[in-house]
Parts: structure tokens; sequence; C-alpha cells
């Protein structure tokens, strides 16, 4: 049951790894992909914030449309940006880091707020819940 849903997960986010990421379990009906494997949200989160680190945001050059005039202290401060806004699309063509405030820019300015959801899918046919 555990690895059933391995098969339809997307790969973690960080640049060279291929480990399948986990779910969140929203209402028991529905799953939210994760963002990073296991391994990348918990022992090799450092792998992760350094990667944020030193790409920071990449609006720096204004191709958003406006320019980033963020002072990034920490990885905290930095999203990582789905540009086509499906969060399971995780190929690295389609990330770019951002700061939580362009992001959050970006993120309206595209809608893929209103469409946050959609990327759900409900899984059930693939576990006996019983």
């Amino acid at each position: 049951m555990s690895s059933t849903y391995k098969i339809w997960a997307p790969k973690c986010a960080l640049p060279g790894c291929n480990s399948p990421v986990s779910y969140h379990k929203k209402n028991g009906t529905s799953y939210k992909w994760k963002m990073f494997c296991n391994a990348h949200r918990t022992t090799l989160k450092l792998e992760v914030d350094n990667w944020k680190l030193s790409q920071g945001c990449s609006n720096i050059d204004a191709h958003h449309g406006f320019k980033c005039t963020s002072h990034i202290m920490s990885a905290g401060q930095l999203d990582v940006n789905h540009s086509d806004g499906d969060r399971h699309n995780q190929d690295e063509s389609n990330l770019e880091i951002l700061c939580k405030v362009c992001h959050q820019h970006v993120t309206i300015a595209n809608e893929h707020h209103k469409n946050r959801y959609v990327n759900e899918m409900s899984l059930d046919h693939l576990f006996d819940f019983e």
C-alpha cells in the first residue's frame, strides 16, 4: 500500500534527485504532492537550503516585469516557483527560485492561485483503506 503511490508521484524538485515525493492527505479523499522527497525535507534539508541560496531570487533581472529588491539573508526567504503553475511538473526548466514577495506577486499575476488545488487528484483507487 505505502509504495503504490510512488509510481504516480512526481520527482523531488531538487536538481539531480530522482526520488519520488510523498503526499499530504487532505480530507481523506484527495492528496497534494510535496515539493521535495522525504530525505530532502528532513536529514538533507541543508542541501535544499544551499541550492536555494546559491540561486537567489531569479527575478533580480526583472524578467517578471518588476525588479526584485529583496535582500536575501536566509533560505527561508526563498520559494520554488513552478513557472507553468503545475505543481506536478518538477522538470528543472519549470522551476525557479523566487523570494517570497516576488513569488506571491507572480502567483497572483499569473493566476496560479486560482488552480491551487486543481493539481490534486484522488488516489483512493490505488489504496485499500479498509
